[in-house]
């Protein structure tokens, strides 16, 4: 019942006009964003600027800027698969079901995943295509596609705990828009004092951690951060999911 709940929201996704938008401004905006990068290294290299690597300037420049396009994408995803259809009355329907909630909230999160998966194949095609004209460093490719795979899996789960939370799908997008954009720049509120405080918000940021996956590192620490994060929402929407259901 699981995979048949990630199968039909995924393609539920292809059959409304939101799906292709999403898809199609995503791609602009990686695209516009691949080319800029591109330009940027080769006008480097031009003016005998010394750069550190294809990889870095393009893969992790590309990586890194895309993290900016999921605070938009993954709110209203969310919004799509659990505050509009409490809002249509339809996931009543699947409450009813004789389902249980962790099958129905890992198939929405699944869904989604799918759904962004393809961003993330587009990526890493566009990365190899660097290969014919330049050396890669491979290490780097897959370090940031990792890292930018549990950002995902992480806002993806903030998201459908807001989503959850609401059956207004205005009060759920900027909700959670907000709550990721929050925890994204709490990196850049690290500038009191307090040693202590500092270091809190450095860990509790988002985007910290994906810094260290962009230049080719894998630290436990951040892998860690971001399964804390996700169990931790994903459980808080379970419980949210137990009460809808009583109520239901």
């Amino acid at each position: 019942m699981l995979f048949a709940i990630a199968r039909n929201d995924f393609k539920s996704l292809f059959r409304i006009p939101l799906g292709w938008i999403i898809l199609a401004l995503s791609q602009f905006l990686l695209t516009t964003i691949y080319y800029v990068a591109i330009n940027h290294y080769l006008n480097k290299q031009y003016l005998a600027i010394p750069v550190n690597g294809v990889s870095d300037g393009v893969i992790s420049t590309l990586f890194g800027s895309s993290a900016y396009i999921l605070l938009i994408i993954t709110p209203i995803l969310a919004m799509r698969a659990i505050s509009s259809e409490r809002q249509k009355n339809t996931f009543v329907l699947l409450l009813a079901a004789p389902i249980s909630e962790f099958s129905l909230l890992f198939g929405k999160l699944l869904g989604l995943l799918f759904f962004l998966s393809i961003q993330l194949v587009c990526m890493l095609l566009m990365s190899l295509l660097l290969a014919f004209g330049a050396t890669l460093d491979y290490g780097v490719l897959f370090c940031s596609l990792a890292g930018l795979l549990l950002l995902t899996i992480t806002c993806t789960s903030i998201s459908l705990y807001i989503a959850s939370m609401t059956a207004q799908a205005a009060v759920a997008i900027s909700g959670a828009m907000s709550v990721l954009i929050f925890m994204f720049f709490l990196e850049s509120m690290a500038l009191t004092r307090f040693y202590w405080l500092d270091q809190t918000l450095t860990w509790l940021s988002l985007f910290s951690h994906l810094e260290s996956f962009l230049n080719g590192n894998i630290n436990s620490r951040d892998i860690i951060y971001y399964c804390i994060i996700s169990s931790a929402t994903l459980y808080l929407t379970l419980l949210r999911l137990r009460t809808l259901r009583q109520y239901a």
